[in-house]
């Protein structure tokens, strides 16, 4: 009897060894997330061959995509600017928004836009460190919840290609006015380690055809500097007391 006994709990020992292993390599894997993707978007990126190769479809564009202070929007925080070439110099951009990177439950991650209520005075804050800490929660426009998710975009990683895929939330509830006609925007998304390649459209609820955005095709940039070094890691103590 002893020697059963002992037995028995030699393979409990040795299947709660196997357990706790298992859950240990369960902790130590974690799939790419939001803050793999903030990583893999920030830095300044320019379409100068594709711009370059046919300058009357395509024009020069540098983007800039830079975390901002955590706690302003939900998720992590990215600012992210477009400038034209000619005035690259000035640093006016064109376009300006804020997008939030959160994890959703189901394996995907989901960026939501907002705008900053004063442009103006945050104008070139990607390359403009000072002027990015300025930025508070106070400083953006947040949008009501079903209108942020409407709109939102959402990301998987493809293992295979090792590259985030996105695009907008299905459903084409994301709504569009342009010149009095109302769209639903198409986006669809490729980001890998030195490529961006980015496509916006407004399509007809009727036709499905393009009214507004890139028809001569995706934009192709490709990346001119990392800022990954910039996305800060969670302390211990933050992920400690995560729910």
């Amino acid at each position: 009897m002893a020697f059963v006994s002992g037995l028995g709990f030699g393979i409990g020992s040795r299947r709660s060894a196997q357990v706790r292993d298992r859950g240990r390599a369960r902790m130590a894997y974690q799939p790419p997330g939001a803050r793999d993707l903030a990583k893999a978007l920030c830095g300044h990126w320019s379409n100068r061959d594709q711009a370059w190769e046919n300058s009357a479809i395509w024009a020069h564009i540098h983007q800039f995509h830079v975390p901002i202070p955590d706690g302003v929007v939900d998720g992590i925080g990215i600012l992210s600017e477009s400038f034209y070439d000619y005035n690259y110099g000035s640093k006016e951009p064109y376009l300006t928004f804020i997008t939030g990177f959160t994890e959703h439950e189901d394996g995907y991650v989901v960026g939501r836009k907002y705008k900053l209520e004063q442009p103006v005075e945050f104008r070139s804050a990607t390359r403009n460190r000072e002027l990015l800490e300025l930025i508070k929660p106070n400083s953006v426009v947040k949008l009501e919840s079903e209108e942020s998710l409407n709109c939102a975009s959402h990301w998987t990683y493809d293992f295979g290609s090792k590259t985030w895929r996105g695009g907008t939330r299905p459903g084409r509830k994301c709504i569009v006015v342009r010149e009095g006609t109302e769209t639903f925007l198409d986006g669809n998304y490729e980001l890998g380690e030195k490529k961006l390649i980015t496509m916006d459209v407004g399509r007809d609820f009727e036709t499905e055809e393009i009214v507004w955005g890139s028809v001569g095709g995706p934009f192709d940039f490709d990346k001119v500097e990392s800022f990954a070094d910039l996305v800060v890691e969670p302390s211990p103590e933050r992920e400690l007391s995560a729910p």
